[in-house]
């Protein structure tokens, strides 16, 4: 009997210090549910508050890039339309310059000294090289005189720049007199990009071909260095750009659309490293 009353006397200690020990974690437990509980309440301002100035600074971010591209678009069109006024300007002396000329040219009796005083004057306004003495040796074979003064003006625009122009030319050349402007247009494109590219190699070298490869065809080539390694796939895509920035340098378009309209010309374009190769063929049947 009385080891059954100090059995149940320990069990019943054993429960209340379980029943204490409990109640202690269930207090502690509470306690730091509440800290938590707490925190989390305190913080949900606070995160509230930063999304809001993260998304304001995002915002002042937005407005800004948008700004910026508004300025950059204006800058543009600005340029395209300054650039447009000036080509309209050019393209309206141009049509004087020839209209005044040709009034001399369409006289019965050419008055020749005052034609020439009047393009010296012409020349001296637009910048132009005079061109007074037609040079001997290979020039002599160029039988246009369109082109031989367009080829006579790249070599001294050559000497001035201090880039080496080969001439190749064995053999009388004469183009078809039909369609000779696109031609000569075409020539002087090629030409002025491949005398901007070479400025800069030191020592630059061109290469004008002039060659007849049948009876009726003619090739020219132009062969000069670029810095461009991907030169013939961006201009197989028409995406060159060029140095002279946006809306400019768009010759090689030009030329692609002379191409198109004039069914006796043919461009052909090769790249070898940094040698870049154009092939210009014109058939006198077309």
């Amino acid at each position: 009997m009385i080891v059954a009353k100090k059995g149940h006397l320990a069990s019943s200690i054993i429960n209340r210090f379980s029943n204490r020990i409990r109640h202690l974690y269930w207090d502690m437990d509470f306690h730091v549910f509440s800290i938590v509980l707490f925190i989390v309440v305190s913080c949900i301002p606070a995160i509230i508050v930063i999304q809001l100035l993260v998304k304001k600074q995002q915002d002042k971010e937005i407005i800004s890039l948008q700004s910026k591209r508004e300025d950059e678009l204006k800058k543009y069109i600005q340029m395209i339309e300054s650039i447009n006024q000036e080509t309209r300007q050019l393209q309206h002396d141009i049509k004087n310059v020839l209209s005044s000329l040709g009034m001399y040219i369409y006289q019965e009796q050419v008055n020749i000294v005052s034609m020439r005083n009047y393009y010296d004057q012409v020349n001296q306004d637009f910048g132009l090289r005079r061109i007074t003495k037609i040079p001997n040796g290979k020039l002599t074979h160029l039988k246009n005189p369109e082109i031989l003064g367009l080829v006579l003006d790249k070599l001294m625009r050559a000497k001035e720049l201090d880039i080496q122009l080969n001439l190749e030319i064995e053999e009388a050349i004469a183009f078809p007199s039909k369609g000779l402007v696109p031609i000569v247009r075409i020539l002087a494109i090629l030409l002025d990009n491949a005398l901007e590219e070479s400025q800069k190699y030191p020592g630059a070298v061109v290469r004008l071909a002039f060659v007849s490869v049948g009876e009726n065809q003619l090739l020219t080539m132009v062969e000069n260095y670029t810095m461009n390694s991907n030169f013939i796939g961006q201009y197989l895509a028409g995406t060159i750009q060029s140095d002279k920035g946006e809306g400019r340098g768009q010759g090689l378009s030009i030329i692609q659309s002379l191409i198109k309209e004039n069914k006796q010309l043919n461009l052909d374009c090769k790249q070898a490293d940094q040698l870049v190769l154009f092939s210009f063929l014109v058939d006198g049947k077309g």
